[in-house]
Parts: C-alpha cells; sequence; structure tokens
C-alpha cells in the first residue's frame, strides 16, 4: 500500500481556534487508507512546499495508526507549521523501527543490541529468529512482513484507542509531579496555603518514636549501601563469569537498512531544527536517535560517538529555557548602559543554538567535579507501548569530567521500578497535602506522616534501582583519592589490565574503582563491559570485576561535586536523596548551555555571602511561627541591624528593586517561590548578582506540559544572573522547613565566628545534605530542598 504520507484538506464544520487568517484548514497525517489523524494547523504559507518534502511512496505499517492515534491523544500535543515537517518525519522514522521489530520486546532487543557490546551472549531462542531478520549481518532491503506475521508479533502490545484509556477521547496533561492528579492535590497547587501550615503538636507518647525515626531511617538507608558487601565475599572467576553468562541481551549483528534510513531521517531533522528547536520534537527526535545510536559503530570511532551521545542528551535538555533567555536579553540590551550590553551579549552567545552550544566546555571544569544528565524515554517519545500515564522506559546516563571524553550509559528499566518513580511521588504528596489539612486526630496526623515519611524513602531506593549499573556515573571521585586503599584498588586494576594487553584510560579505572565498593556484581559485569569496550563474558570483563568483588564499600567517605542537568521528566524527582547520594554535594543547573555560562561567570566567586542580606518574611501574614522564629534568629546573632528587609509585609517595589540590585542573597519566606509579591515589570529591566533562598512551598518546582519544557520564577531568576536559587521541589510544612534552614544559618554564622573551616566543612551542599536528616520528616519534607548552581563555599 503507497500513499501521501501528508495531505491538507478544509474541515468544513469549524474554524481552527486561535487563528483567524487559517480558519477552515487542518493538516490530515494519512497513516493507512482506512485511519487518518487530523491535526489543527496555525498557519499555512508553506504546507504545499512541506507537502513536497515528504518522502513519496511511504508505507505504513499496520500499527503506525494505532500510534499516530496514541499520540494524537495528548491534548497539548498540537501540531504547527514547521512542526507538520519535523512530526512527520518522526513518524516516518517511527513507521520504520516499528517495521523493523514489531512487538516491544523485539524494539528493546534492537535498543539493548546497538548499546552492548558485541561478541557477548547468545540471544534467547524465543526471539532468535526476528533478530536475525532485524540485524542482517549482511546489508539488504528492509523487508514487508505479512499481516499473518504481525498479527502474530504484537500480543505484548494492546490496541488501546484513547477512548478506553480515558472515557473522554483525550488523556489529561501531565503536572509537574508526572501524574495525573487528583482534585485535592490540584485545589492545593493552586493554593498553597492549604498546605503550608503548621504542624500540630506532637503527642507525648509519640514524641520518642518521631524524633527517632530520622536516625533510623538513615541508619537504614546506609545498611542498604553496604549489605550487598556480605553477598559478593570471596566470589572467584567462575562465579562472574556465570553471572556474564546470564546478563544483558547482545548482538554482533549489522543493522538492517530500515533501522539505517530511520538513523538517516532522525539525524536529518535534529540538523534542520538546529537553528531554533520545535518542542517537543526536538526532544523526541533527540532521544529515540540515541536510543538507535547507542554506542556501536556506525562509521565512528569510539569518542567520537559518545561525544555525539553527550551532544544528543545536551539536546534533550531545556531548550525552552534558551528561547526565553535569548528573548530576555533582546529586551534589555537596547535599553541597557554599554558594559552591561557587553555582559547580555556574551551570556547570550553562550544560549544561542549554534553547533558547538550543546557541548561542555570540561576545560572550565574544576578537577574532581562532575557533570551528569540523566534523561528518559517514555510512551511519547516510543508510542508503541499503550499506556494512559507517564512510563520510563529507558534511561541515559551522560557523565563529564575535566579533560576526560564523556561517558553515556543507556538503562532498560524494569517494569516493578516504573510505576514507582513517575506515579507514587505524586500519590505520597497528594496524601501528604490531604493529612495536612484533613486528620481525624493528632494522633493519626503523626501516624501518617511517618508511614509518608518512609514511602519516600522506598522511592529514592526504587530510583537508585532505576539507574541500575548507570548510577556508577554519578559518583564523583573521592576528596581523598590518594589514600592507601584507593591508591592499592587503582594498582590491582593496572595490573588486570597490563596483564591482558588493554588499552583503558586511568580515567576509566577510577571509575571502576569507584563503583567496585558500590555496585553489585550484577551491576560491575555490564558496566566494565561498557566502559572498557570488551563483551560481558570476556577474560578482562571476568578478572576487573573479580578484583573489584574485593573491593570494600565506604559510603560516608566524603565525594567531590556532582552536578545534575535533568530532563522535563527527571526535573521533578529527588535524585539528590537517593542512598548513594543523599550525604554527598549535588546541585542541579538546567541546561548544558547554563553550565558552561555559569563556569565562565561565577567559578572564580564560589562563596556564599551573607553580608548584605535581605529578608521578605510573611509577606502574607499567615506565619506567624515563621516570622517569630526568624526575629528571634535575628536577635540571636545580633542580625537587625545589618540584615536588611520586611517581616508581616510585602514589599514595595522600590524594595523589590533594591533587594535585587543591591544585595547579595535574598532570604525569601512565605508561600510559594514569592512571585505573587514580586512586580514581574520590574524583571525586564533587572540585572542582578544577589542569590536566593526560597523557603516555600514548591518554590523551584517547574509546570511542565507534554508539548514544553518546564517554566518557573527559578529560571526568571537564571536569566536574571543570580548565581544560585535554593528552593523546595514540593509542598512543606513550615515548621520543618523553620528549623531546617534555621540549623544552615546557625551552622554558617557560627563557623564563620569561630573560624573553623576546612576544605571539606564549608562546602554549602553538604551542610545541605546532612540536614535533611535533623528534621522529623527528613525525607517527605527533607528530600524536597534542592540547590540550583555551582558549587559553593562558605
Amino acid at each position: 500500500m503507497k500513499g501521501e504520507l501528508l495531505e491538507l484538506e478544509r474541515h468544513k464544520e469549524h474554524s481552527v481556534t486561535g487563528s483567524e487568517s487559517t480558519s477552515g484548514w487542518v493538516v490530515r497525517i494519512s497513516v493507512t487508507t482506512f485511519a487518518k489523524v487530523q491535526f489543527p494547523v496555525e498557519s499555512l504559507p508553506a504546507v504545499e512546499a512541506v507537502q513536497t518534502r515528504i518522502s513519496r511512496g511511504f508505507k505504513p505499517s499496520d500499527r503506525l495508526a494505532e500510534i499516530a492515534n496514541r499520540l494524537n491523544a495528548y491534548s497539548e500535543l498540537r501540531v504547527t507549521h514547521p512542526d507538520i515537517f519535523m512530526f512527520t518525519r518522526y513518524l516516518e522514522a517511527l513507521n520504520l523501527v516499528i517495521t523493523e521489530t514489531g512487538t516491544v520486546h523485539e524494539l528493546d532487543a534492537l535498543i539493548a543490541s546497538q548499546w552492548s557490546m558485541p561478541g557477548g551472549c547468545a540471544p534467547g531462542a524465543v526471539i532468535k529468529d526476528r533478530l536475525t531478520a532485524m540485524f542482517p549481518s549482511t546489508p539488504q532491503r528492509s523487508r514487508a512482513k505479512s499481516s499473518s506475521q504481525r498479527a502474530n508479533a504484537q500480543p505484548e502490545s494492546r490496541s488501546v484507542t484513547p477512548e478506553k484509556e480515558t472515557g473522554k477521547g483525550r488523556p489529561k496533561a501531565r503536572p509537574a509531579e508526572f501524574a495525573v492528579a487528583p482534585e485535592r492535590h490540584r485545589a492545593v497547587r493552586k493554593n498553597p496555603k492549604l498546605a503550608e501550615v503548621d504542624e500540630p503538636a506532637i503527642p507525648a507518647d509519640m514524641a520518642e518514636e518521631i524524633a527517632a525515626q530520622p536516625t533510623r531511617l538513615a541508619k537504614r538507608r546506609d545498611t542498604m549501601l553496604i549489605e550487598f558487601k556480605e553477598n559478593r565475599d570471596d566470589m572467584e572467576a567462575e562465579e562472574v563469569l556465570s553471572l556474564a553468562n546470564t546478563s544483558s541481551l547482545q548482538s554482533s549483528a549489522v543493522l538492517s537498512d530500515g533501522i539505517q534510513k530511520a538513523i538517516t531521517i532522525l539525524e536529518e531533522a535534529l540538523e534542520f531544527m538546529r537553528p531554533s528547536p520545535i518542542y517537543p520534537y526536538n526532544r523526541m527526535t533527540a532521544t529515540l536517535l540515541q536510543l538507535l545510536t547507542g554506542t556501536r559503530g556506525h562509521g565512528f570511532d569510539d569518542a567520537s560517538i559518545q561525544r555525539k551521545l553527550a551532544e544528543l542528551s545536551a539536546a534533550c535538555v531545556s531548550g525552552k529555557l534558551q528561547h526565553l533567555s535569548l528573548a530576555y536579553y533582546n529586551r534589555l540590551i537596547p535599553a541597557s548602559k554599554p558594559a552591561v550590553q557587553e555582559e547580555m551579549i556574551r551570556r547570550a552567545e553562550y544560549l544561542t543554538f549554534h553547533p558547538g552550544s550543546s557541548v561542555l566546555n570540561n576545560k572550565l571544569l574544576p578537577s574532581g567535579w562532575v557533570v551528569c544528565s540523566i534523561c528518559c524515554a517514555t510512551q511519547l517519545t516510543l508510542p508503541v507501548r499503550a499506556s494512559s500515564k507517564p512510563k520510563i522506559l529507558h534511561l541515559m546516563v551522560t557523565r563529564w569530567e575535566h579533560g576526560v571524553e564523556p561517558i553515556t550509559l543507556q538503562v532498560t528499566t524494569k517494569d516493578r521500578f516504573q510505576a514507582a518513580t513517575l506515579e507514587n511521588l505524586a500519590d505520597i504528596l497528594q496524601r501528604a497535602n490531604e493529612n495536612q489539612t484533613n486528620h481525624a486526630t493528632i494522633r493519626a496526623y503523626w501516624a501518617t506522616r511517618l508511614h509518608l515519611n518512609q514511602e519516600t524513602m522506598d522511592l529514592t531506593d526504587s530510583m537508585e534501582k532505576l539507574l541500575g549499573f548507570a548510577k556508577a556515573l554519578l559518583l564523583s571521585p573521592l576528596l581523598d583519592g590518594k589514600d592507601k586503599k584507593t591508591k592499592a584498588n587503582l594498582d590491582t586494576l593496572k595490573a588486570v589490565v597490563k596483564r591482558d594487553k588493554l588499552d583503558v584510560p586511568d580515567s576509566i579505572l577510577r571509575l571502576l574503582v569507584t563503583a567496585g565498593g558500590t555496585l553489585t556484581t550484577e551491576q560491575l559485569i555490564p558496566l566494565t563491559s561498557s566502559l572498557i569496550k570488551e563483551p560481558e563474558r570476556s577474560a578482562p570483563v571476568v578478572s576487573l570485576v573479580t578484583a573489584m568483588t574485593k573491593f570494600l564499600p565506604n559510603p560516608a567517605a566524603a565525594r567531590a561535586p556532582l552536578i545534575l542537568v535533568l530532563d522535563n521528566d527527571m526535573y521533578g524527582l529527588p535524585w539528590e536523596s537517593i542512598p548513594i547520594l543523599r550525604n554527598q554535594p549535588v546541585s542541579r543547573l538546567p541546561s548544558i548551555q547554563f553550565v558552561n555560562l555559569h563556569l565562565e561567570e561565577h567559578r572564580r566567586n564560589e562563596l556564599l555571602k551573607l553580608n548584605k542580606v535581605f529578608y521578605i518574611v510573611n509577606p502574607d501574614r499567615d506565619l506567624m511561627n515563621a516570622q517569630n522564629n526568624f526575629h528571634n534568629f535575628l536577635g540571636k546573632f545580633e542580625l537587625k541591624e545589618s540584615w536588611n528587609g520586611v517581616s508581616g509585609m510585602a514589599p514595595s517595589s522600590d524594595q523589590v528593586k533594591s533587594a535585587f540590585e543591591d544585595h547579595e542573597l535574598i532570604l525569601y519566606t512565605g508561600h510559594g517561590s514569592g512571585s505573587h509579591i514580586f512586580n514581574l515589570s520590574f524583571f525586564d529591566s533587572c540585572r542582578t548578582s544577589a542569590s536566593m533562598f526560597l523557603v516555600g512551598c514548591s518554590s523551584v518546582r517547574l509546570e511542565s506540559s507534554i508539548s514544553m519544557d518546564g517554566s518557573g520564577f527559578l529560571h526568571q531568576a537564571l536569566m536574571m544572573g543570580s548565581p544560585y536559587v535554593t528552593g523546595n521541589l514540593w509542598s512543606v510544612t513550615s515548621a520543618c522547613m523553620d528549623a531546617f534552614m534555621g540549623f544552615i544559618l546557625e551552622t554558617i554564622l557560627r563557623k564563620k565566628e569561630s573560624g573553623k573551616l576546612d576544605a571539606t566543612d564549608n562546602c554549602f551542599l553538604r551542610l545541605l545534605a546532612t540536614t535533611r536528616d535533623r528534621i522529623s520528616s527528613n525525607y517527605l519534607v527533607g528530600a524536597a530542598p534542592v540547590f540550583v548552581g555551582l558549587p559553593v563555599t562558605y
């Protein structure tokens, strides 16, 4: 069956919403003779030209109609010109992929083969014949399947129409917490005051249990980090080889013409969008291309592949913020003084969409620091899976270090962990908000809170398991990297590499030394295979893993800072609180471009300043306990004269302007991010160097949707020039946050008074991490605060 993929028709019943000039026109994407999917069009100046660029003689698979309808079911996914061309090219590439695969398991096998080393374990007998067709040993034309073959090949993929999924024709849009929020949760988000109230008094008979829970959970976390060691002591090479024989599916075959063509289509589409990315298709295209490219050759050497994968990771993250930043600077430059104009132009150059903008300048990265991006593919990127709720199908983790080539690893998630991350967080937060304002008794309130705190910890444990062996990339080097144990472990691995005549960089061996005391044997096998480019069953892999099983874990060891760059789906999850990172210094930045910008602007000025502080406390006049606690703090440290600000009232426009222009730190304690009391029109002419502590509910949460990346007041602060912003990902209680921020500020001021500071103790991110366990709800509230910016000292 042949036909055009794109058609243009006049819709006679009603006009397209929001555009009078295109009234009555729709673009119809024809995927089969019988099924057509319609998308409204906002402008049609060149639709006919777009039509001519779509491949003629298009051969749709039987499942493409179902997949296109599933994509169309997202109410926020709108195709506009020039999106039409990008969307059809994406569908064309996706059609080739599903034509070659057919079932979910075969698609996973395709991706696994791309990310595994050749010559490993033989494929299972069940899908061996299909893999032979997907990866012919010699290039040949993609074969077309018969209807009966397709019917027998896809029992796992239910044909679920949008009507059956939702009962209303379209699934609801995703909120920032990555699930369809119940009515109560949405009400709390619209009015944070519903949740941001003081905690009731702790019953006397529960005080000991509540006070002991943070310590108990912390001990349990440390136990989880070392308990695997007992199961792998004295493991010999034969046992490691036995595990390698059951490890991930691998193939040494060559890709078929169909998959190669799909890769070419995606590369051309991504290059077409480079000057001005189109969302969400830029992210969807980059993600699918990254999965299909993998670590396999395609005519490139390994370093070139890794650089390409790193660029694709950067393309998956925060393009909308670049657009907003460039528009902001464009407004600011004409009305600014010459010195400010030069600064704005320099900042804009870092955020443009030129080819080199997505490459991390790791020469500016201080030695020991690690930048790590985490991106995911959901069923929006790979709509071959029928589901009305977002699920993580694949994770791509990329690591950058000073003077080292980037490393990218991919993990296919297991079904039992998909729901644990994207659905349970929203459920936990909803029940916490309901408990805050609707509890039968005080005892019931605290019993529920204890349980939710435990659930949040379990969630972070599931997140770490979701990463699998790729979690090794999140481990930054030990600060005391020259201690005897580390040196001895490194020498052990160097001896194995020398004996097997391998060329493995010292940076890879140091990463394996770090991972050896943290990962299980089952995780070390695929990690080592991926890093040294040898099959999992090979002698070098077995020898290295056998040696690493003898390394002792040290979860309390201090590590260098880690900077996370998270995509739209990963941002709202508390990665700082997963077991391997809970006590380590971790910060965030929204994109690789902002990492480069901040490294240029702030890496020589990484000092948290508490001299010129402007505070805004309880501007809505309904958090009196927080206001009283803050005034007690000011009196305790005699700061009433040196710190400026307002409490119990909203600041004036002049005070807001002075806060941003004349101070080094803005401390906000109130509802949300405080954007409701700031004059947003002021930001169009403002440039600031003030950092921000936003101690409010969801103060750094980003509003996200299917079609666009997340955005929020956090991004506005970064565009204005704030070096860093500290805030919360979700709703918190006032009492816990008062205790949290009070302890942090008191620790900094007391150490400054005593002068007892050293290179390890004065890391602000480490202080932030250790303070999480000092409040009663050390996960339900303690996991919410995050730091956005480069690591700082005090």
